[in-house]
């Protein structure tokens, strides 16, 4: 594993250090008396969220690359439409499930050029635990511990394997109705036994890149750093995040920062992905 050195760049590996070390000052905050407040959204963001996001700020200037955060105002489209490179940054995805102590959270720092996220790292706290990659460079998992021992970096490539069933990815704090629509068409047009595994933020990713999830479709709202970090790493593997109007790949730093609805298509699932009448239920628009 000595090449993965020279696999990323050093502004990469700034990004894995980074999330490693806001990921430490998140774990000091959990299951404390943290200070909630509410955004204009009405959504959550405590202490961990706003002191993560300015630790994830500071390291990453060094970079010099342009950063779009969650906990920051961003800059007017008119300005980063001229960005060839912009990093998309959550710096706690999963508030929520911060809050309900479930361990369900996670840190993702997504790398974005010309509109595209190539590279994407997942830092789990509470495991101590982080994926990192994209297609063009292989998707690994390590050990936080193991940061700079990249020999016991794990490689995860694309598996071979038979499947009884389907597992597909839910929220576990956002739902829709469209989800629900989904789940029965998917069931009824397989034929086919599906298990739902339930779980919030990024950490849904971990679970596709470990094979334990084919499927992750998202029919309620979603940002753009809360998926580009795991788009680009399950590309890695071979997989796809396709938005369900254009089946075309999400796009990154747009005048808005709305995803749209999509699916991510674990590898093993690409095989059927050719049978989806994408026009013939009302929640693929």
């Amino acid at each position: 594993m000595n090449n993965i050195s020279s696999i990323f760049t050093e502004y990469m590996f700034i990004a894995m250090e980074t999330a490693i070390d806001a990921s430490a000052l998140i774990i000091k905050m959990y299951k404390k008396d943290v200070q909630i407040t509410q955004k204009n959204d009405f959504s959550p963001v405590t202490e961990a969220d706003l002191a993560s996001s300015t630790l994830i700020k500071m390291k990453l200037a060094q970079t010099q690359i342009p950063i779009i955060d969650e906990e920051t105002q961003v800059i007017d489209y008119s300005i980063r439409k001229n960005w060839s490179k912009v990093w998309s940054v959550d710096p706690l995805d999963g508030t929520k499930e911060f809050i309900a102590q479930n361990d369900h959270f996670s840190v993702n720092i997504a790398l974005i050029e010309h509109q595209e996220a190539v590279f994407g790292l997942i830092a789990d706290p509470v495991q101590q635990k982080m994926i990192v990659g994209g297609k063009k460079y292989g998707v690994f998992e390590f050990n936080f511990s193991d940061f700079a021992n990249l020999s016991n970096w794990k490689r995860i490539t694309e598996p071979n394997l038979d499947l009884k069933y389907w597992t597909i990815a839910i929220s576990q704090s956002h739902h829709s109705e469209k989800e629900v629509q989904f789940l029965k068409y998917f069931k009824d047009k397989y034929s086919s036994e599906i298990e739902l595994k339930k779980k919030g933020s990024a950490l849904k990713f971990f679970d596709m890149l470990h094979h334990e999830v084919q499927l992750y479709p998202r029919f309620a709202t979603t940002m753009e750093w809360d998926i580009a970090a795991g788009q680009a790493i399950l590309e890695g593997i071979g997989g796809l995040v396709l938005e369900t109007n254009t089946q075309q790949k999400l796009k990154y730093n747009k005048p808005l920062m709305y995803n749209p609805n999509f699916i991510a298509f674990h590898p093993l699932f690409l095989n059927h992905f050719q049978t989806f009448n994408w026009h013939e239920q009302n929640f693929f628009n």
